[in-house]
This record gives C-alpha cells, sequence and structure tokens, in this order.
C-alpha cells in the first residue's frame, strides 16, 4: 500500500458520509457526521522483505477489514485496475452496518441494498 491508497480511502469515507475520528495503532475508528454507526478498520500492517514478514507502518498494509464484519474487507494490490472497483465496492458496503441499540457493535443492516451482491 502507498500513501495514495490511503488518500483516496480517505477520500471515499469523507465523500460516503463517514468520517476518521481517531487513528490509533493500525486501526481507524469511523462514523458518521453525527457519531452515530462507530466502525474500526483493522489494517493489516505486514512487510515481506529477504523471506521474512515483519508488522511495519499503516503505509504498508496489505488490506484492511471492518472488525467484527471479515467480509467487508479489501486487498490494497496495485493501485490500479481492480483496486479501484473494490475500494468503492467496500466503502459502499459499509453503509451495510449499523449500531447495535446499546451493544456498542455493529451489526448488518436488513436493508435490500446491502443484500445486493
Amino acid at each position: 500500500m502507498s500513501a495514495s491508497h490511503l488518500k483516496l480511502l480517505r477520500h471515499l469515507l469523507e465523500q460516503s458520509h463517514w468520517r476518521i475520528d481517531r487513528e490509533e495503532d493500525h486501526l481507524w475508528i469511523i462514523s458518521r457526521p453525527d457519531g452515530s454507526s462507530p466502525l474500526r478498520i483493522a489494517f493489516e500492517p505486514w512487510y515481506g522483505a529477504m523471506g521474512e514478514w515483519r508488522r511495519t507502518s499503516i503505509e504498508h498494509s496489505l488490506g484492511c477489514e471492518v472488525v467484527g464484519f471479515s467480509e467487508l474487507s479489501v486487498y490494497f494490490g496495485r493501485y490500479s485496475g481492480r483496486f479501484q472497483t473494490d475500494i468503492r465496492e467496500f466503502i459502499a458496503h459499509l453503509g451495510c452496518t449499523v449500531s447495535g441499540p446499546g451493544s456498542g457493535r455493529a451489526v448488518r443492516s436488513a436493508s435490500t441494498e446491502c443484500s445486493r451482491g
């Protein structure tokens, strides 16, 4: 992943009415502008060099996923091509999650829009 991947992810989140509330170690806490629907996006910051894999900065992430929703993930491949489609689908599917009342945990929305593949 590069700075370009992060910049696009930030831009698409903002464009889709999400905000990044906090950036922690390999984790972004996001929510809607009114603070509703909080979600955690975890990055996979692993980098392979000389046959060894090691934890590194967020800029070298292999991908990310919404914590608690492993099916809501995106692989950070080449900036062009498949990534451009995948990142937009990832952002679109974030809207399929809502905060469970009093649970502090995200739950799948029953919206028909979210059932589409």
